[in-house]
């Protein structure tokens, strides 16, 4: 029962990264402007760059069980769940960045815009800087684990045995991405 279980949270991780795969390709092939400078412009440049190496890496290949015993099909299967789950939360986590350097840059460009009509306050400037600095702050890896889990609960998904955040942090040193 468990491993069809297993099962079928395996088909909606992958569902739900190929989901933010076309996100993130949306995102990697936008032209970048090099003209522009500024946190947020860098700041998507890396989350392009960042998508585009997640998009370019393999699943990570194990041999699937010989033996027909099920705690090795069992212990193959949560590893299968970990890739799948991680590469999931490395998409999101770069699609949460890189909507945050689209506000910094919408917000930054609507500033630049009031300028030329009137004079505007320095501040502005850095109320958008640090609007970009607090939002990439509440990025953490708990909180992009909470938001998935949140959607996963939220569509009655079996994720009892999904893997911890410090699982997921294990898989991402590993991965270099």
């Amino acid at each position: 029962m468990a491993d069809g279980l297993r099962a079928i949270r395996l088909t909606e991780l992958i569902q739900d990264f190929r989901t933010l795969q076309h996100e993130i390709s949306d995102i990697t092939s936008m032209p970048p402007d090099v003209n522009e400078e500024g946190a947020g412009h860098e700041l998507l440049l890396q989350c392009r760059m960042e998508g585009h190496a997640l998009l370019q890496q393999p699943f990570q290949e194990v041999p699937l069980p010989t033996n027909n015993d099920p705690e090795e099909e069992k212990r193959h299967l949560q590893f299968v769940v970990l890739d799948a789950a991680a590469r999931r939360f490395r998409a999101q986590q770069i699609l949460l960045r890189a909507e945050a350097a689209r506000r910094w840059i919408s917000s930054r460009d609507a500033v630049l815009n009031q300028q030329q009509q009137g004079p505007a306050s320095p501040s502005q400037m850095e109320q958008v800087d640090n609007a970009l600095s607090n939002e990439l702050a509440n990025i953490t890896h708990e909180s992009i684990l909470t938001q998935l889990r949140t959607a996963d609960l939220t569509s009655h998904r079996w994720v009892e045995e999904d893997p911890s955040v410090v699982d997921i942090e294990g898989w991402l040193s590993r991965s270099h991405t």
